[in-house]
């Protein structure tokens, strides 16, 4: 016999168990009987519970991790708050830069003049202008964001996309 999907291998073993059991129970077909077939549809059913199982401990598994992840983001948030409040460190500290975040030395005032025959640039998709770091004000006209703004929008991206991820 060809290979075939489990579902259907299963509904096969259990109409052959049901009629060997209501229509032949005594008889033996090819020295094989109903006690024969159906130890044999219990080493196949064995399989298929413990997957049951694993797929309800998979589930188990992702909803823990997933609320510990939140439990470790929120103290991570917590540390570099303290690290931000500490006079040893700061916001322009290697410790604040490690954690991923902009040193206050490095990063840039947010304030351009533009030139006075300079072309509006053309507005994008939203979201599309989130990765790219920019964005329409309410004006309609687009608008730069620092790159912080930038990482704290593609990190919630990814976290969406992780979320929702098999």
């Amino acid at each position: 016999m060809g290979k075939r999907n489990p579902k259907h291998n299963e509904r096969i073993i259990e109409r052959a168990l049901n009629a060997l059991g209501t229509i032949a129970p005594d008889d033996k077909f090819n020295d094989l009987g109903l006690a024969e077939i159906a130890s044999q549809a219990e080493r196949c059913r064995a399989p298929r519970r413990r997957l049951a199982e694993i797929g309800t401990m998979e589930g188990e598994q992702i909803a823990i991790r997933e609320a510990e992840d939140e439990k470790m983001l929120a103290m991570i948030e917590r540390v570099v708050l303290g690290i931000l409040g500490d006079e040893r460190y700061g916001e322009d500290s290697a410790l604040y830069e490690a954690f991923g975040y902009i040193r206050k030395s490095n990063r840039r005032s947010g304030l351009t003049r533009r030139k006075k025959n300079e072309v509006k640039p053309v507005p994008v998709r939203p979201d599309i202008a989130s990765i790219e770091g920019r964005s329409d004000d309410s004006a309609g006209r687009t608008v730069n964001m620092g790159r912080s703004v930038r990482c704290l929008i593609a990190i919630r991206l990814i976290e969406t996309a992780w979320r929702f991820s098999p």
